[in-house]
């Protein structure tokens, strides 16, 4: 799995690599925080493909840069 680092929950600030975890459904995968339970958009594809989880963390990252 990739080493990128999460940052942290958009919603409870969490930071703990252990909790934010790359997850996957029928669509593709997403990161999701055990914290609160947030989820960050989708980055879809093939699961079996091992960059969708890089892609994955991407997006959360930019999404918790988005945060207004």
């Amino acid at each position: 799995m990739s080493k990128l680092k999460l940052t942290p929950c958009p919603f409870c600030s969490y930071d703990n690599q252990e909790w934010l975890r790359v997850e996957y459904n029928e669509d593709g995968k997403f990161v999701r925080c055990y914290q609160c339970g947030a989820t960050g958009p989708t980055a879809k594809g093939d699961c079996n493909d091992p960059r969708l989880s890089t892609k994955a963390k991407h997006v959360w990252n930019r999404r918790v840069k988005e945060k207004p």
